[in-house]
């Protein structure tokens, strides 16, 4: 390489050994290029290790929220479910009982009906009996052994029909 001098007003050469210079810089540069390399490589590994921590950590609280509001979700269907069981059971309960009401009260009914039914046709099997006598009576002639015959036909009569509603309707 030449060099120049102010004060020599020529030129100077020398000779340099450029081959451990370019041995140097060569295994300068090959340790910069694998020092930058090594350690964009660490940056990239810890820049994931804490991108997959994060993720973790994000997927876990997104966990657990979700398990939150999913037993918050069960509990208020259990609840609505249990709710509903307890009304049917109620509901089927009254149901029952006004059933049970409604079989006395109609049964309660035709006993009644039955009962009143005899007791309309004697009273007025009574009646009958009552006027027809009175009207004989009242027309002041002397009983008869017709009217003694009606008046027994009469009470045989009743004595039938009670036997006869006695065995019909079971009442004693």
């Amino acid at each position: 390489m030449p060099l120049l001098s102010e004060n020599l007003k020529a030129p100077l050469t020398a000779e340099l050994d450029v081959l451990s210079f370019n041995q140097q810089l060569k295994e300068y540069i090959d340790d910069n290029i694998n020092y930058t390399f090594n350690h964009n490589i660490d940056d990239v590994s810890n820049l994931r290790t804490v991108m997959l921590n994060q993720y973790e950590k994000s997927i876990n609280e997104t966990k657990s929220i979700y398990d939150e509001q999913m037993n918050h979700l069960i509990s208020g269907i259990v609840q609505k479910q249990d709710g509903v069981s307890l009304d049917i059971q109620n509901y089927s309960l009254r149901l029952n009982n006004t059933k049970v009401l409604l079989e006395k009260e109609i049964q309660s009914l035709f006993d009644n009906v039955d009962l009143k039914l005899e007791n309309l046709k004697i009273a007025m099997l009574s009646d009958y009996f009552k006027n027809v006598q009175s009207s004989i009576m009242s027309s002041a002639r002397p009983i008869t052994s017709s009217d003694k015959k009606f008046s027994n036909f009469e009470s045989e009569l009743q004595s039938q029909f009670s036997d006869f509603s006695k065995k019909v309707f079971g009442r004693t």
